[in-house]
């Protein structure tokens, strides 16, 4: 019998605008094997939002992406968001 897979952790993530008043938030719980682009697509579905803007995750300096969109600033190496999961970004808490 082969082995049983490992279920996946959860990340809760709070989700908040900057900038914005009243404070405008979500809470959602993605599985730690996510991949950036599905966070991506996350994202767009708890705000409502329709994907009509490019965007970029970034973190310490380094940036995450669709490393085709060239709207970004040729200068900035972009990390393909396809290929990484979140736990790979989130490793602790806050």
């Amino acid at each position: 019998m082969p082995p049983a897979k490992a279920t996946p952790s959860l990340c809760e993530l709070k989700i908040t605008l900057l900038e914005i008043e009243p404070p405008i938030w979500r809470c959602i719980q993605v599985p730690s094997t996510m991949p950036l682009c599905c966070l991506h697509d996350a994202f767009q579905a708890v705000m409502g939002w329709t994907d009509s803007h490019l965007h970029q995750f970034e973190k310490d300096g380094k940036y995450w992406g669709d490393p085709r969109n060239r709207e970004f600033e040729d200068d900035i190496d972009i990390v393909d968001e396809s290929r990484v999961p979140v736990a790979r970004l989130l490793l602790a808490e806050g």
